[in-house]
């Protein structure tokens, strides 16, 4: 029978807890930009970004987080909490401005790494206390959990981690922004059906706005072209005169997931929605295999990562102290 996830159900503290006790479970973390970010024009979105760099927030451009709970693992629970970051999170606006990248800096390949737990804990309780944070947790299989833990492992093994940047392709390998890595794990989760169309913000880049490298037509983006060019003023109409680009967006996720609970906006400092299981029985779908890659094909498996493979488990992984006490971390609900 095809299933959908059209059909979304909020439980109660009590029967949430009964649900997924013992049980594995995907939750992403979605956190708001300090400042929303205004995408009627580059100019526009170019204005808020740079003023959200220079706050100097631990989420300019908002943040999506993953957290992988794996109680039943034959090799002992896993309790995995990151997400991908740009390794200089406060250089977006820099890159496009200063060095001349334009609005190539939004698919552009910079170094990043995997978000340390103990990191990922103190930033959602900032965005839990400013009323930015909103997730989604996904009760899952052994078999699904297993698949993500695998996905994880050659992340780290071919140092895919190191590679940041929106428009690439998570499952060969590429590298991914943080939204990206964040919906990939959904889609293993919900047999492919995620993310949902309301997540994600579609625009075609100005050409003259890009490097040729990138599809545009520029050597070098002048500052003055992103500030008061006339290319800077709207988006391009289509593929003719742009490139085009698609991204979940933080602010349109948790838009709709405070639709989805019919909550105003500022009713609860964190919103969480719970979808349904879509399985019956502990065994994954054909469909999450096909999701994840074999093989990495475009990972460079002779990559000389700055960690080991041990020492990046271990920063990603929640330890005992690392709740640090917070009950919206230590359990979804």
């Amino acid at each position: 029978m095809h299933r959908t996830f059209s059909v979304l159900f909020l439980v109660s503290l009590f029967l949430a807890q009964t649900v997924l006790a013992g049980q594995a479970y995907l939750q992403v973390f979605v956190v708001d930009p300090p400042h929303p970010l205004n995408w009627t024009s580059p100019e526009t979105l170019l204005a808020d970004t740079a003023y959200n760099a220079a706050i100097m927030d631990y989420a300019p451009n908002g943040h999506f987080a993953v957290h992988l709970v794996y109680p039943n693992r034959s090799e002992g629970a896993l309790d995995i909490l990151t997400g991908m970051s740009r390794a200089n999170k406060t250089k977006t606006a820099e890159d496009t401005l200063i060095k001349g990248y334009g609005l190539s800096a939004m698919v552009r390949t910079f170094p990043g790494e995997l978000d340390a737990a103990k990191g990922d804990v103190v930033e959602l309780e900032k965005a839990h206390k400013s009323g930015r944070l909103s997730s989604v947790v996904i009760p899952i299989t052994d078999a699904q959990a297993e698949v993500m833990t695998d996905f994880i492992g050659k992340w780290i093994n071919y140092g895919v981690y190191q590679n940041y940047g929106g428009a690439k392709k998570v499952g060969a390998g590429e590298g991914a922004g943080c939204a990206d890595f964040a919906i990939y794990f959904m889609a293993l989760a919900t047999d492919g059906t995620m993310p949902v169309k309301e997540w994600l913000r579609s625009r075609y880049l100005p050409k003259d706005l890009m490097l040729r490298e990138n599809g545009g037509t520029q050597s070098s983006v002048a500052i003055t072209k992103m500030m008061f060019g006339s290319k800077a003023k709207s988006w391009a109409r289509g593929s003719s005169d742009g490139v085009e680009f698609v991204t979940p967006d933080p602010e349109l996720m948790s838009k709709w997931i405070k639709e989805q609970m019919n909550t105003e906006s500022h009713s609860y400092a964190a919103r969480t929605m719970i979808l349904a299981n879509p399985y019956d029985t502990d065994q994954t779908s054909p469909r999450a295999h096909e999701i994840l890659a074999d093989e990495f094909v475009t990972a460079d498996k002779n990559v000389v990562n700055p960690l080991t493979q041990n020492e990046v488990w271990d920063r990603i992984t929640l330890g005992v102290g690392d709740h640090l006490g917070h009950s919206f971390l230590d359990s979804p609900f």
